[in-house]
């Protein structure tokens, strides 16, 4: 079981248990926990997601061209700019309609990436 499947079970224990009280009687960080509990197992998704898809091995050119990209661009991503860097890329060979449906989410893991890399 990995880290995020460990913490979404807890987060579905702890919804559970706050759902059992009324609104009024948790403390405001529970109420918040209580409302926001939808949002945050998409975001887990989300990031479970991610994961699997940086460790394909079929989006490996993909990964490359994207982390390639954010890095020249500063991580400053226009749709002008991927659209040049994709029409270059291409004429050597073109994506596959895998790596086309997955270019927006892999462009949000390389940005993120670079700005990661960025941190003290």
């Amino acid at each position: 079981m990995t880290r995020i499947q460990t913490i979404g079970k807890k987060l579905r224990l702890i919804e559970k248990l706050c759902c059992q009280t009324s609104r009024e009687d948790l403390p405001p960080a529970a109420q918040w926990l209580r409302d926001n509990a939808r949002a945050l197992h998409c975001a887990m998704e989300e990031a479970q997601n991610c994961r699997k898809l940086c460790k394909n091995k079929r989006l490996r050119r993909l990964y490359a061209f994207c982390a390639e990209l954010t890095q020249a661009e500063k991580g400053i991503l226009s749709a002008r700019s991927i659209y040049m860097a994709a029409q270059e890329a291409q004429k050597a060979s073109p994506f596959t309609v895998r790596e086309l449906r997955a270019l927006p989410q892999m462009l949000s893991v390389c940005a993120a990436q670079y700005l990661y890399a960025l941190l003290p």
